[in-house]
């Protein structure tokens, strides 16, 4: 696998930053391996999101993913695809610019106060938004647990404490950010605060019917992420190749993300225990990526992603049509993904990515 050979051959040489170490979560056998991978893994989603059409695909689908849960949950979406625009463009801000403006240099730095130090689909998206979110729903503070849990409390009480709680939290984090208020983490924190009271009380309150669902969308994240960081067990065809194909998963396959207690990696031997918990057998995605070249790989992960938003998006009607609703117009658009292009010029990629043309073989194995 010459492409994640050239990754670990990076590794060897310089330290490789990320915000947490998923080793356990994503089932990587050492931090070496999910290292290497998530270098692999940046430059595959550099490469998909450097081509417009995708990008554009990629931003509709999540606003019509987004919006079509809330609809599911109950809950009105029009705050909800607001927010996610604004955040959107601005952390468009800061792609394909070689020179940075001032107010691109403030969001660099904004970023990597928080801990993303790497301004990629999987950092910004996958693995602070998505992953963190469902880590905290679970793993929630005692204090949420001991009211939502109690028997004598009604339904309407504590959904009145959960939010309250949940926008008592918001705002001392915004306090935090001070004059940064009006910059990433303060849309970021607005568009939070658009869903998490919803799908925190899908998690703890007593619907069943929002439960499953909130239930099944995790178990698809997250065989969707183990997708990404495993390779290719080899069955004679590209396993990404019939995604007209698909299947949802049996509604009761339920798994944990469980807990992940690493702090913000500066050092590829740097690492913490994770612990985790499962209760029920994790659900299958597909088979792996391949990581032999970048373009290879790169056709997977995107193939990979289409899968994911399908399997989302199938669950989302299906549990609506269990209840006898559907999706309003507005959300009932079918968006077709583009095909990918595969040679991507080197000044698209991000500077980690180009940085890695530097070692012998690299040229080769993105071809």
């Amino acid at each position: 696998m010459p492409f994640f050979k050239s990754c670990l051959l990076q590794l060897d040489e310089k330290d490789i930053s990320c915000r947490k170490l998923r080793t356990t979560l994503f089932e990587c056998p050492n931090d070496t391996d999910f290292l290497a991978k998530l270098i692999a893994v940046r430059a595959a989603f550099d490469n998909i999101l450097s081509q417009d059409t995708i990008f554009e695909w990629t931003k509709k689908t999540g606003e019509l993913t987004g919006a079509r849960l809330l609809c599911a949950l109950g809950a009105e979406h029009a705050e909800f695809v607001y927010s996610y625009n604004i955040l959107i463009e601005k952390a468009k801000e800061l792609s394909n610019s070689e020179m940075l403006t001032p107010d691109q240099m403030d969001l660099k730095s904004e970023l990597k106060e928080h801990g993303i130090s790497c301004e990629n689909f999987y950092d910004l998206v996958l693995d602070y938004i998505l992953v963190d979110a469902f880590e905290l729903l679970s793993n929630p503070p005692n204090s949420i647990l001991n009211v939502t849990q109690n028997r004598w409390l009604s339904d309407y009480f504590k959904k009145t404490t959960l939010d309250s709680t949940i926008w008592t939290i918001l705002l001392a984090k915004r306090k935090l950010l001070g004059s940064a208020s009006a910059g990433f983490f303060g849309h970021y924190y607005s568009l939070v605060g658009t869903f998490i009271g919803p799908l925190a009380w899908a998690f703890f309150g007593t619907d069943v019917n929002s439960q499953r669902l909130v239930q099944r969308i995790r178990d698809t994240l997250q065989a969707f992420l183990k997708d990404l960081f495993s390779f290719h067990q080899t069955c004679g065809k590209n396993p990404h190749s019939n995604i007209e194909n698909l299947e949802l998963f049996p509604e009761d396959s339920v798994s944990s993300l469980g807990e992940d207690d690493s702090t913000v990696i500066l050092s590829k031997n740097d690492s913490a225990p994770i612990t985790r918990e499962e209760t029920v057998k994790p659900v299958a995605f597909t088979r792996g990526m391949r990581y032999q070249t970048l373009p290879e790989l790169s056709r997977d992960v995107y193939s990979s992603l289409i899968d994911c938003s399908c399997q989302i998006n199938s669950i989302l009607t299906e549990e609506m049509s269990r209840l006898g609703n559907s999706f309003p117009k507005d959300l009932s658009e079918i968006v077709d993904p583009p095909e990918l292009e595969w040679i991507v010029p080197t000044s698209s990629l991000s500077s980690l990515a180009k940085n890695s043309y530097d070692h012998d073989g690299f040229s080769d194995a993105i071809q």
